[in-house]
């Protein structure tokens, strides 16, 4: 009896120790198991690109505006009421052209009534004169008198000719709004126009340019003069090229309290058409360019813990390797390092 008890405690212990051992191998097969197929590889070539070299350029997009490199702003230098307005946007003026009349107030019968003051000054002043018993003070008096009314009379002109408001160049008229803070504003008669109100603009033939004013603080900081640029025209789908002329020379990195959220950018573009002055255009400025750049599609990156990488086909498996990212436009990435040219990539999905 107590024999047989051994033999099965034996037995026992021995068919425990084999399954300890099939254990052991298979935990043993799983640690050892290739890298392709960790990696969820399979002997079937995913799609793949060739690396190759070429041209990647970063772009901003944005709108502008259209307007002359020679422009002005016009304005009254007094409050007034609009009679009558004899221009719109896009009109071709010549310099001295009647653009915008105030209401006069009675401004012609002020005048009538001072061309009789006037004349009475003269009168006065001839009386004195041609009498020999005349005493010299009332001379000098007299025309002292006819003087103030004569510079009274010129100043009532000056003002009857200030309400009319007139081209100092020739050009055409880009701009045209009642309210300078709207640009959807029209100008009416009946309209009310505070003094300075800058509320017309025109613009000189020649060269164009754009302005873009809503340039962000990230997207400034990459622009700079002579970066090339697309202009394209909203209406007809026209494209034309142009530089940039002028960007903000510094701009903060961080976001002081004081500093403008917004930046003005200017364009320099050749052989813009004069009825495109003032309209709205959609500008690309490319800000980076980099030339013979060794390049990949922006969907083979992947982000891992210890940085940018990609997945190389090499003798039917997958290989990480990693690598230093340069320019992206969110097409192609450049790559500084750990590729070379002609390397088959492993394409994201």
């Amino acid at each position: 009896m107590g024999k047989q008890l051994r033999k099965i405690m034996i037995g026992t212990c021995v068919f425990a120790m084999g399954l300890i051992l099939v254990g052991c191998s298979t935990s043993g097969s799983a640690q050892s198991a290739p890298t392709d197929v960790l990696l969820g590889n399979t002997n079937v070539k995913p799609t793949t690109y060739l690396v190759r070299k070429g041209t990647i350029s970063n772009q901003i997009q944005e709108s502008g505006a259209v307007q002359s490199v020679k422009q002005q702003d016009l304005y009254f230098t007094f409050d007034g009421t609009v009679a009558a307005i004899n221009t719109d946007v896009g009109k071709l003026v010549k310099a001295g052209d009647p653009l915008v009349v105030l209401k006069d107030d009675g401004i012609a019968n002020k005048i009538q009534q001072q061309k009789f003051n006037v004349e009475r000054a003269q009168i006065k002043l001839a009386q004195l004169q041609n009498t020999s018993s005349s005493d010299p003070y009332d001379i000098a008096a007299a025309k002292l008198d006819l003087k103030q009314q004569t510079m009274s009379l010129d100043q009532l002109n000056q003002h009857q000719d200030e309400l009319t408001l007139r081209a100092p160049l020739g050009g055409v008229i880009s701009r045209v709004q009642s309210d300078p803070n709207n640009a959807q504003s029209t100008l009416n008669v009946g309209d009310y126009l505070q003094a300075y109100n800058a509320f017309i603009t025109i613009a000189a033939p020649g060269q164009s340019q754009v302005v873009c004013t809503k340039i962000s603080r990230t997207d400034a900081q990459y622009i700079a003069p002579g970066q090339d640029v697309s202009i394209a025209d909203q209406s007809d789908n026209g494209s034309y090229d142009g530089t940039v002329a002028s960007a903000p020379i510094e701009v903060p990195s961080s976001d002081p309290a004081n500093s403008p959220t917004t930046y003005n950018v200017y364009i320099n573009v050749d052989k813009l058409p004069a009825g495109m002055l003032g309209q709205s255009v959609s500008v690309t400025i490319k800000t980076q360019t980099r030339l013979n750049a060794l390049l990949v599609p922006a969907s083979a990156l992947h982000q891992g813990i210890e940085g940018p990488y990609v997945e190389l086909w090499k003798n039917g498996r997958r290989e990480q390797t990693l690598v230093q990212v340069g320019v992206q436009n969110g097409t192609d990435a450049q790559i500084l390092s750990g590729l070379t040219s002609g390397e088959d990539v492993v394409m994201g999905n």
